[in-house]
């Protein structure tokens, strides 16, 4: 089983987040991808780099795309690409939600969603 992990995120936030996750596991799982969102890209150029990385990772097994905050740009394209059957999104990424998932690669999609949101919230603390 292979779902493929897709980062949209701002800038080289995405980039950061996934360097400590190889720094720390000492790689990152073959079937991660990550887009970083970039001003001086328009909205359409966008879509259609998000659009292409999407239709070349399509497969039974599905995608969970990662964004980093929910209303911003990444999240908002990723919103429009809902019409595939097995794609799953998250917003909010976070250091914990990708550590359970590079612990529970092997999941199905939707067992592998709730794993990353599991994780990132209980990574969240008052301290």
């Amino acid at each position: 089983m292979t779902v493929h992990v897709l980062l949209v995120t701002h800038t080289d936030v995405g980039q950061a987040l996934t360097q400590v996750v190889q720094t720390t596991f000492g790689q990152l799982p073959a079937h991660w991808q990550l887009i970083a969102v970039s001003y001086q890209q328009t909205p359409e150029q966008m879509h259609a780099q998000l659009q292409q990385k999407l239709d070349a990772l399509a497969n039974q097994d599905g995608v969970l795309i990662l964004t980093d905050v929910f209303g911003a740009t990444p999240c908002n394209m990723a919103l429009t690409l809902k019409s595939y059957d097995k794609l799953r999104l998250i917003s909010g990424v976070n250091l914990p939600m990708l550590f359970k998932l590079v612990n529970y690669a092997d999941l199905p999609l939707d067992e592998l969603a709730d794993k990353a949101l599991i994780g990132g919230r209980e990574g969240i603390r008052l301290c």
